[in-house]
């Protein structure tokens, strides 16, 4: 189990780093594109964050290709021989290495946010139903409106709770309210339900679960949050701005009201949450007139604009393949073989690759591949760490048969012996030339040297 962690650990903390790079930029502009479409309506701006939310979570699907540089050039250069492995029996030793320990505390971290967001609003439900709370009767609800109302002593604001059954909270000074500042409130909630805000608001919490550690995506919330509730009092006033105007002096009233002590639990509907959220919707309910230049046309753009950026930071980066396109191969990719590969398209006259040179004979090591296997050894500190993996040295062999150079084009990691053990073991090995038309020329051999843990 360890050992399979360790394998797969480093490839996946990769994988993630790589798309939180990609989604930081991503919220970066989306925040920029919810500034420039600020005039919109809410409704308009929370479909843009609640995408952007879902992009978050879907990692990246589109397959990229690319050449690593002069990596690939070299890769497609030289001859490669079949993977040498070296094995230890010494899994007692093993230990969960660093890669795994960051996966594992994210995972644990982000699943205890999750239990403790809903056990919150649990607890908040049962508070709730254990204190005296009584149904109001003779409400005009929407016939699509399946849910009830009732009054609390423990609500100093008007709440909704539940995901199946609905049920709508207000305080207890709801009788002492007029009918339109009822009316207006009532339809406020019933709003939050009609646009399943307590599933929506539900994922927003696993999303911030997920990203606890990063800022972006608790700004991102945020303004989700806000948006709901923007287009909710959308839905409770219409665009008459003599309704809005009146609307926004209900909320004032609220906050004359509001207590500050007021635990925050999960709520999809709480109407207030803080002053300057509120007044960012006063300020937005007496804004119509602004509103109204944001046209379809601009609203088209707009969502045009979100799928390029969906897009372009969904490219998910590989090497390519080597067999990929079998008129550019120019490598042996399995055992010896007598067949001369095609030669590639020569590189340029300025690159520091070495040109491929073509052979009748392909360069072998003397006593074969047991004699590059004689000289590895596994190192401690990559066996007690539970490493495992490819190295692959690319080494240039001369005319005699020596290594002049060697170096590591796929690595382990620093520091942990892997790399040096390969490097040694292949220079410690005496060759027999790579061979053209008679005589022995100087060529390019690849090496995947596979260390394995049992």
């Amino acid at each position: 189990m360890i050992s399979a962690l360790n394998n797969y650990s480093p490839f996946l903390t990769n994988f993630l780093l790589i798309n939180l790079i990609q989604n930081t930029l991503f919220l970066i502009l989306i925040l920029l594109l919810l500034k420039i479409i600020r005039s919109a309506p809410a409704s308009v701006k929370f479909s843009v964050g609640f995408i952007a939310l879902l992009k978050l979570i879907i990692p990246s699907f589109l397959p990229f290709r690319f050449f690593p540089n002069q990596l690939a050039v070299i890769q497609n250069t030289v001859y490669k021989l079949s993977p040498i492995i070296v094995e230890s029996n010494s899994s007692s030793e093993q230990s969960v290495n660093v890669f795994s320990i960051v996966l594992i505390s994210w995972t644990l971290i982000s699943a205890a946010l999750i239990i403790y967001y809903i056990f919150s609003h649990a607890l908040f439900v049962k508070k709730i139903d254990k204190n005296k709370t009584r149904e109001i009767d003779n409400l005009n609800l929407p016939v699509l409106c399946k849910c009830k109302v009732f009054t609390s002593p423990v609500v100093p604001l008007p709440v909704t709770t539940g995901f199946l059954r609905k049920k709508i909270f207000m305080p207890e000074s709801w009788h002492n309210w007029d009918q339109d500042k009822k009316d207006y409130v009532l339809r406020h909630e019933i709003a939050h339900i009609n646009r399943h805000d307590s599933w929506l608001s539900l994922f927003q919490l696993l999303v911030k679960s997920i990203y606890f550690f990063h800022p972006l995506v608790w700004i991102l919330n945020r303004q989700i949050s806000s948006y709901a509730e923007m287009a909710c009092d959308d839905l409770a006033t219409g665009s008459h701005i003599d309704k809005r105007m009146e609307y926004s002096k209900i909320l004032f009233n609220f906050v004359e009201t509001m207590v500050p002590s007021h635990k925050a639990v999960l709520s999809t509907s709480a109407l207030i949450r803080q002053k300057e959220e509120l007044l960012q919707r006063v300020i937005y309910l007496i804004k119509e007139e602004q509103m109204t230049k944001f046209s379809k046309k601009h609203k088209q753009l707009m969502y045009v604009a979100l799928g390029l950026l969906i897009i372009i930071f969904s490219w998910q980066c590989t090497k390519t393949s080597n067999t990929a396109d079998s008129s550019k191969i120019t490598v042996v990719e399995t055992q010896v073989n007598d067949n001369e590969p095609p030669p590639p398209e020569p590189p340029s006259e300025t690159s520091e690759v070495p040109l491929f040179v073509p052979y009748d004979e392909p360069p072998q090591p003397v006593g074969g591949y047991k004699a590059i296997q004689k000289n590895l050894k596994y190192p401690e500190i990559a066996k007690k760490a539970g490493i495992e993996g490819k190295v692959v040295v690319n080494a240039l062999i001369d005319q005699d048969g020596n290594i002049v150079e060697a170096k590591v084009v796929s690595s382990l990691g620093e520091k942990n012996g892997c790399d040096e053990a390969a490097v040694n073991a292949v220079k410690a090995v005496k060759w027999k030339p790579a061979i053209a038309r008679d005589k022995p020329v100087k060529v390019w051999v690849s090496i995947p040297i596979q260390f394995t843990l049992r």
